[in-house]
């Protein structure tokens, strides 16, 4: 993973994501990231995508996720190492039922989701991003986990 962190430009770190709250900065960083390797997973109605920072972020994910399986349902959870390395965790929650997108950044900051990053995904919805939720995976990282967590 430290390959990664050398190769990737400051706009597609946290340090560069508050340059992209409008929408033509945020596509142009959808694309640097796919032109170095990356494919950019997008949220959409059934899914969540969460960046869990720390072991702690990951402990409020396992302990509230019951929750929204009771509420939403989950097919599937795919989780894998994020560009950041360390104990930073990228994880995309399949929901058996749709979200608005309000109800998703509401559902990821409470199962552990960066705060910072589910507050930049509002601004970003506000400022005409019509799907302001996203992460990078690096192509060819396999999922630490698959599949709901029963």
């Amino acid at each position: 993973m430290e390959k990664f962190k050398e190769e990737i430009p400051q706009e597609i770190t946290s340090q560069g994501i508050i340059d992209n709250l409008m929408p033509d900065k945020f596509e142009a960083t959808k694309l640097l990231a796919e032109r170095l390797g990356f494919d950019v997973v997008m949220g959409h109605d059934n899914l969540l995508l969460l960046d869990l920072d720390d072991k702690a972020a990951r402990s409020t994910f396992d302990h509230n996720l019951d929750v929204v399986k009771r509420i939403f349902g989950v097919e599937k959870i795919d989780a894998w190492v994020s560009k950041s390395g360390g104990d930073h965790q990228h994880v995309a929650v399949t929901l058996k039922q749709k979200a608005t997108i309000l109800e998703r950044v509401a559902i990821q900051a409470a199962l552990g989701s960066d705060p910072i990053r589910e507050i930049l995904t509002l601004v970003r919805l506000r400022n005409g991003v019509k799907e302001p939720s996203r992460l990078f995976r690096p192509k060819g990282v396999a999922s630490e986990h698959s599949g709901p967590k029963l």
